[in-house]
């Protein structure tokens, strides 16, 4: 759990607060247990015994729920900070690893002469 926490601890406010639309624009819901994980950890708490009776507070055994959400929080962190860096990359780097992950979505979709083109594309 600390390894999330370390990443966390490395966003400012402004981090904080974009990351928190972000999540929210993935799914739409008032009860968002990742986001409450997400608010709890900027907060200070990552101890996974403070943490489960505070996002579940009836169940029992909430530790299955509980390493499913830290998964999802993780990647989400990880959809973020790589969304991020490519908005504030000023080298290009970013538009071609971009252009070559749209090609291999398409290659895996089977849209080869589409996926071709973006390979092309990212090699000019």
């Amino acid at each position: 759990m600390n390894d999330i926490k370390s990443v966390i601890d490395t966003f400012n406010n402004e981090d904080v607060r974009e990351f928190k639309h972000f999540a929210k624009r993935q799914r739409q819901s008032n009860e968002r247990k990742d986001i409450q994980l997400f608010e709890l950890m900027v907060k200070g708490k990552s101890e996974t015994k403070t943490l489960l009776p505070l996002l579940y507070p009836e169940s029992k055994n909430p530790s299955n729920k509980y390493h499913a959400l830290r998964n999802r929080l993780v990647k989400q962190l990880k959809d973020f900070v790589v969304l991020k860096r490519m908005e504030n990359d000023k080298t290009g780097v970013s538009g071609i690893l971009g252009t070559i992950s749209m090609a291999r979505y398409l290659f895996d979709k089977n849209a080869n002469k589409l996926a071709w083109k973006y390979l092309l594309k990212a090699e000019k």
